[in-house]
C-alpha cells in the first residue's frame, strides 16, 4: 500500500533523531504492496519473482479492539499510556494523578491492532486506521458502552488515515491517500456525516499532528527531511507555512504560543533549538538555540501551565546523546538542570507537575517532578515501549 506508506514518511523522517518525543515510540504503518509487472522477452523463460504477500484485511472490529475495562472514565487529572506490546497490539493504561506526586494504580482500558490512532480529549473515544486488504478504513470504539463501529467507507486504492478529533469532539479529521500518489485531507462527523474537502490532493507526502489550542487550525507535517510545520485554518482553507525541519513541541494561550523544536535531522548529534512561534502574524524569537558544533542542543519542551517557562530535554558535551532535563527561563534564559535525568524522553508539564519518561534496564519509568518541589517519584514502569501519553480534559 504505497499510499499509506507515503503518508507517515514525514513522521519517520521527523522522528529520526532521538531529540524528538517521545523516547520511545512505535512506528506503525500499513504494509505496501508489491506488484509483479510481466515483460515481453524473445529469451528462454525466466522464473517470475515471487511477489510480497499482503496480510489478511480485517473486517470484524471485534478482532481490532479488546476491550479490557468496561465503563470506565477518566476521573482528576489521568494520564493515558500508550504501552506497546510485545504481541504487536497497543494497550491503553490510565494512570490516576493525586496531590503531591501521587499516583493511582495504573488501569488498562483496551488493546488494539496498532495503526494511526487518536484519543478523544474526554477519552471517550478511541479513533483508528484499519487495513480492510483494499485499503485504509476509520473506525470508532467508544470507551464507555465498549461498542465499535466503522466510520469512513472501505475504498478500493484509498486508505483514511491518521485521524484527529475536532476540540469538541464532534467530528474528525483525516487524510484521504490514494494509489495515485495523491494525498487530500478531509473533516467528517463522528456519526458518519456530513463528509467534506478541506484540502485538495497534491503529490505531497504529510501527516496530520493535532490541533490549535483554539482547535480552529489543524497542524500537518509536510514532506522533505525532518517534515515541516504546516497550520491549515479549519474555516478559510488557508494554509500557513511556519518551519521546516521541525515540529510543534507544546502550545501555551498567548502568543507566541508554539513551541517548535527547529532542526536535529539527522545525523549526527541530536538535538536543534527550542523557537516560539506567534502562527498568526507568522513571527518568531529563538528561546534556546543550538550552538554552532552541536555541544549545546534541545530535544523535545514543554511549556508550563502559565506559559512563562519550558521543562526541556538539553544535550550537552558530556552526554551528547543521552539528553537531561532542564528548566529554561523562556524570556531570560536562564536555565536550572534537573538531577538524575538523563536519558529523558517524553515531556509533559501539568498542575501536578512535571511528567517524563526515562530509561530502565529493560523497559520505560514514567517519573513525575512535584510541582511543589521534592525529587521526582516512580508512577509508572513499561517492560517495554511507551508509544504516547494523553491526557483527557
Amino acid at each position: 500500500m504505497r499510499h499509506a506508506l507515503a503518508a507517515f514518511v514525514a513522521l519517520m523522517i521527523a522522528a529520526c533523531s532521538s531529540s524528538g518525543p517521545p523516547a520511545a515510540t512505535v512506528a506503525a504503518s500499513s504494509p505496501t504492496p508489491s506488484v509483479t509487472v510481466p515483460t515481453a522477452t524473445s529469451a528462454a523463460p525466466t522464473a517470475s519473482p515471487t511477489p510480497r504477500l499482503l496480510p489478511p484485511g480485517i473486517t470484524d472490529l471485534s478482532k481490532v479492539f479488546k476491550p479490557l475495562a468496561s465503563g470506565w472514565r477518566p476521573s482528576g487529572t489521568t494520564l493515558v499510556v500508550a504501552h506497546a506490546m510485545v504481541s504487536g497490539d497497543i494497550t491503553l493504561v490510565a494512570m490516576p494523578l493525586g496531590p503531591r506526586g501521587s499516583a493511582g494504580a495504573p488501569l488498562p482500558i483496551v488493546s488494539f491492532t496498532p495503526d494511526t490512532w487518536a484519543l478523544r480529549s474526554d477519552a471517550g473515544a478511541l479513533a483508528l486506521s484499519v487495513w480492510t486488504g483494499k485499503g485504509g478504513r476509520i473506525a470508532i470504539w467508544d470507551v464507555r458502552s465498549g461498542a465499535a463501529r466503522w466510520l469512513t467507507a472501505d475504498e478500493p486504492g484509498k486508505s483514511a488515515l491518521t485521524p484527529q478529533w475536532s476540540k469538541d469532539g464532534a467530528s474528525l479529521y483525516y487524510l484521504s491517500s490514494g494509489d495515485d500518489g495523491l494525498t487530500s485531507i478531509f473533516q467528517i462527523g463522528a456519526d458518519g456525516s456530513g463528509r467534506k474537502q478541506l484540502r485538495a490532493a497534491e503529490p505531497r507526502t504529510f501527516a496530520l499532528e493535532g490541533l490549535t489550542p483554539d482547535g480552529n487550525g489543524l497542524v500537518w507535517s509536510g514532506g522533505g527531511a525532518g517534515g515541516s510545520v504546516e497550520i491549515l485554518d479549519i474555516a478559510t482553507g488557508v494554509n500557513r507555512h511556519i518551519e521546516n525541519v521541525a515540529r510543534v513541541a507544546s502550545w501555551r494561550a498567548r502568543q507566541p504560543r508554539a513551541l517548535v523544536m527547529v532542526g536535529g535531522c539527522c545525523a549526527g548529534r541530536p538535538g536543534g533549538s527550542l523557537v516560539a512561534f506567534d502562527d498568526v502574524a507568522l513571527t518568531s524569537r529563538v528561546v534556546a538555540e543550538r550552538s554552532q558544533y552541536g555541544d549545546i542542543a534541545w530535544g523535545t519542551g514543554a511549556w508550563d501551565p502559565t506559559g512563562t517557562r519550558v521543562a526541556a530535554v538539553r544535550f550537552d558535551s558530556a552526554s551528547p546523546y543521552e539528553g537531561s532535563l532542564v528548566i529554561l527561563n523562556a524570556e531570560s534564559g536562564s536555565v536550572q538542570p534537573i538531577a538524575d535525568t538523563r536519558g529523558v524522553g517524553y515531556v509533559l508539564w501539568l498542575a501536578e507537575g512535571i511528567v517524563f519518561t526515562r530509561p530502565l534496564r529493560i523497559g520505560v519509568e514514567l517519573m513525575l517532578l512535584p510541582e511543589g518541589g521534592g525529587p521526582a517519584v516512580s508512577v509508572y514502569q513499561d517492560p517495554g515501549l511507551i508509544q504516547r501519553i494523553d491526557v483527557p480534559r
